[in-house]
């Protein structure tokens, strides 16, 4: 949409107005979603095989808690 001159501004206001979880949005994350659009339109940005290392390795760092930490 934002291709199209739709201001991140509403594209944000919508996402949030129709979120059933009650979600927030901001137009600079409207804006990342388009970046992230333009990216999986010329490669996957996370490969599957990066993808599976990637969540390997976060378990390994589990908190005391039980929750993940930041790898």
């Amino acid at each position: 949409m934002g291709k199209e001159g739709i201001f991140p501004e509403v594209i944000a206001a919508q996402l949030t107005a129709t979120s059933k979880k009650g979600h927030r949005y901001s137009a600079d994350f409207a804006e990342q979603l388009q970046n992230l659009y333009d990216d999986c339109l010329s490669v996957t940005p996370i490969p599957n095989k990066v993808a599976k290392a990637l969540i390997k390795d976060q378990r390994g760092v589990e908190g005391q808690d039980g929750d993940l930490l930041p790898a």
